[in-house]
Protein backbone atom coordinates (compact mmCIF):
# COMPACT_ATOMS: atom_id res chain seq x y z
CA UNK A 1 0.00 0.00 0.00
CA UNK A 2 3.09 2.31 0.58
CA UNK A 3 4.20 1.89 -2.60
CA UNK A 4 1.08 2.55 -4.07
CA UNK A 5 1.04 5.62 -2.39
CA UNK A 6 4.15 6.74 -3.32
CA UNK A 7 4.01 5.86 -6.68
CA UNK A 8 0.42 8.14 -7.29
CA UNK A 9 1.70 10.70 -5.68
CA UNK A 10 5.08 10.85 -7.76
CA UNK A 11 2.68 10.60 -10.44
CA UNK A 12 0.75 13.41 -9.43
CA UNK A 13 3.98 15.60 -8.91
CA UNK A 14 4.88 14.99 -12.39
CA UNK A 15 1.63 15.62 -14.21
CA UNK A 16 1.38 19.08 -11.87
CA UNK A 17 4.84 19.81 -13.28
CA UNK A 18 4.84 23.07 -15.68
CA UNK A 19 5.77 21.38 -19.41
CA UNK A 20 7.78 24.98 -20.06
CA UNK A 21 9.51 24.52 -16.76
CA UNK A 22 12.08 21.49 -18.05
CA UNK A 23 11.52 22.33 -21.93
CA UNK A 24 13.34 25.61 -23.74
CA UNK A 25 11.26 25.37 -26.90
CA UNK A 26 9.39 28.52 -27.22
CA UNK A 27 5.38 28.69 -26.78
CA UNK A 28 4.60 29.55 -30.18
CA UNK A 29 7.55 28.93 -33.84
CA UNK A 30 6.26 30.56 -37.10
CA UNK A 31 7.82 30.01 -40.80
CA UNK A 32 8.08 32.47 -43.48
CA UNK A 33 7.05 35.35 -41.40
CA UNK A 34 6.07 38.75 -43.16
CA UNK A 35 5.66 41.66 -40.68
CA UNK A 36 4.58 45.55 -41.74
CA UNK A 37 3.96 48.92 -40.22
CA UNK A 38 2.51 51.58 -42.15
CA UNK A 39 1.79 55.71 -40.84
CA UNK A 40 -0.89 56.88 -42.86
CA UNK A 41 -1.90 53.87 -45.04
CA UNK A 42 1.86 53.91 -46.39
CA UNK A 43 4.06 51.41 -45.40
CA UNK A 44 6.92 52.64 -42.77
CA UNK A 45 8.60 49.33 -42.86
CA UNK A 46 8.63 45.57 -44.15
CA UNK A 47 9.90 42.49 -42.63
CA UNK A 48 10.11 39.04 -43.75
CA UNK A 49 11.98 36.62 -41.68
CA UNK A 50 12.89 32.69 -42.15
CA UNK A 51 11.28 31.73 -38.23
CA UNK A 52 9.88 33.50 -35.21
CA UNK A 53 9.60 32.44 -32.11
CA UNK A 54 6.93 33.41 -29.14
CA UNK A 55 7.49 32.45 -25.66
CA UNK A 56 4.43 32.57 -24.16
CA UNK A 57 3.28 35.77 -21.97
CA UNK A 58 6.52 38.15 -22.97
CA UNK A 59 6.24 41.05 -25.96
CA UNK A 60 9.47 39.87 -27.72
CA UNK A 61 9.65 37.66 -30.82
CA UNK A 62 12.96 36.06 -31.65
CA UNK A 63 13.74 35.93 -35.68
CA UNK A 64 15.52 33.82 -37.96
CA UNK A 65 17.25 35.99 -40.78
CA UNK A 66 15.64 38.78 -40.83
CA UNK A 67 15.44 41.23 -43.76
CA UNK A 68 13.89 44.52 -43.52
CA UNK A 69 12.67 47.02 -46.43
CA UNK A 70 12.24 50.67 -45.26
CA UNK A 71 9.96 53.41 -47.01
CA UNK A 72 9.63 57.08 -47.38
CA UNK A 73 6.56 58.39 -48.26
CA UNK A 74 5.44 54.98 -50.16
CA UNK A 75 9.56 54.52 -51.61
CA UNK A 76 11.93 52.14 -50.70
CA UNK A 77 15.35 53.93 -49.29
CA UNK A 78 17.35 51.40 -47.57
CA UNK A 79 16.81 47.80 -46.53
CA UNK A 80 18.64 45.95 -43.50
CA UNK A 81 19.61 42.04 -42.94
CA UNK A 82 21.13 40.00 -40.18
CA UNK A 83 21.29 36.83 -38.82
CA UNK A 84 19.10 37.18 -36.14
CA UNK A 85 16.78 40.20 -34.55
CA UNK A 86 14.60 40.46 -31.40
CA UNK A 87 11.08 42.88 -32.21
CA UNK A 88 9.28 44.03 -29.53
CA UNK A 89 5.84 43.40 -30.49
CA UNK A 90 3.74 45.59 -28.06
CA UNK A 91 5.81 49.22 -29.70
CA UNK A 92 7.33 47.32 -33.16
CA UNK A 93 11.13 48.36 -32.08
CA UNK A 94 13.77 45.89 -33.72
CA UNK A 95 16.73 44.88 -32.67
CA UNK A 96 19.21 43.01 -35.03
CA UNK A 97 22.02 40.98 -34.04
CA UNK A 98 25.28 39.13 -35.57
CA UNK A 99 26.30 40.57 -39.21
CA UNK A 100 24.25 43.72 -39.22
CA UNK A 101 24.29 45.34 -42.81
CA UNK A 102 21.88 48.35 -44.24
CA UNK A 103 22.54 49.63 -47.50
CA UNK A 104 21.21 53.00 -48.40
CA UNK A 105 19.12 52.83 -51.95
CA UNK A 106 19.70 56.41 -52.20
CA UNK A 107 23.49 56.84 -52.49
CA UNK A 108 24.95 53.25 -51.81
CA UNK A 109 25.98 54.39 -48.25
CA UNK A 110 26.66 50.73 -46.48
CA UNK A 111 26.41 50.58 -42.15
CA UNK A 112 28.14 46.93 -41.05
CA UNK A 113 28.15 46.41 -37.34
CA UNK A 114 26.78 43.74 -34.91
CA UNK A 115 24.49 45.33 -33.04
CA UNK A 116 21.48 47.99 -34.59
CA UNK A 117 18.54 48.92 -32.56
CA UNK A 118 15.54 50.10 -34.42
CA UNK A 119 13.11 52.63 -32.99
CA UNK A 120 9.91 52.96 -35.07
CA UNK A 121 8.48 55.74 -33.01
CA UNK A 122 11.72 58.26 -33.71
CA UNK A 123 12.17 56.06 -37.21
CA UNK A 124 15.55 55.87 -36.44
CA UNK A 125 18.85 53.28 -35.54
CA UNK A 126 21.09 53.55 -32.73
CA UNK A 127 24.19 51.28 -31.86
CA UNK A 128 26.45 51.29 -29.19
CA UNK A 129 29.02 48.74 -31.03
CA UNK A 130 31.81 49.12 -33.33
CA UNK A 131 30.22 50.60 -36.62
CA UNK A 132 31.73 50.86 -40.14
CA UNK A 133 29.93 53.10 -42.60
CA UNK A 134 31.16 52.93 -46.31
CA UNK A 135 29.93 56.26 -48.00
CA UNK A 136 30.54 57.33 -51.24
CA UNK A 137 34.19 59.40 -51.24
CA UNK A 138 34.72 58.04 -47.53
CA UNK A 139 34.93 55.31 -44.80
CA UNK A 140 34.19 56.15 -41.61
CA UNK A 141 34.70 53.73 -38.36
CA UNK A 142 33.69 54.77 -34.65
CA UNK A 143 31.99 53.18 -31.88
CA UNK A 144 28.15 53.78 -31.59
CA UNK A 145 26.15 55.41 -33.73
CA UNK A 146 22.61 57.50 -34.61
CA UNK A 147 21.48 57.35 -38.05
CA UNK A 148 17.96 57.98 -39.90
CA UNK A 149 16.29 55.33 -41.74
CA UNK A 150 17.86 56.44 -45.11
CA UNK A 151 21.39 56.32 -44.13
CA UNK A 152 21.20 60.10 -45.28
CA UNK A 153 21.96 61.59 -41.44
CA UNK A 154 24.68 59.25 -39.74
CA UNK A 155 26.26 59.97 -36.37
CA UNK A 156 28.82 58.06 -35.55
CA UNK A 157 30.70 58.74 -32.28
CA UNK A 158 34.16 57.73 -30.97
CA UNK A 159 35.09 58.79 -34.92
CA UNK A 160 38.09 57.44 -37.72
CA UNK A 161 37.96 58.44 -40.81
CA UNK A 162 39.58 57.74 -43.54
CA UNK A 163 39.18 60.49 -46.57
CA UNK A 164 39.75 58.91 -50.14
CA UNK A 165 41.67 61.18 -52.32
CA UNK A 166 40.51 62.60 -55.37
CA UNK A 167 41.97 61.69 -58.70
CA UNK A 168 44.60 64.47 -60.24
Amino acid sequence: MRIFCALMAALCLASCRSKNSASTEPAQRMEGVRLSEQTLGRPAWRLKARQASLERGDSMALLSQPKIQFFENGREVSEACADSARIDTANDDVTLSSGVVVRSLKDSTTLRTESLHYSSARKRFFSDQDVLVRRPGGIMRGRGLEASADLSDIRVFRQRTRLKRAPR
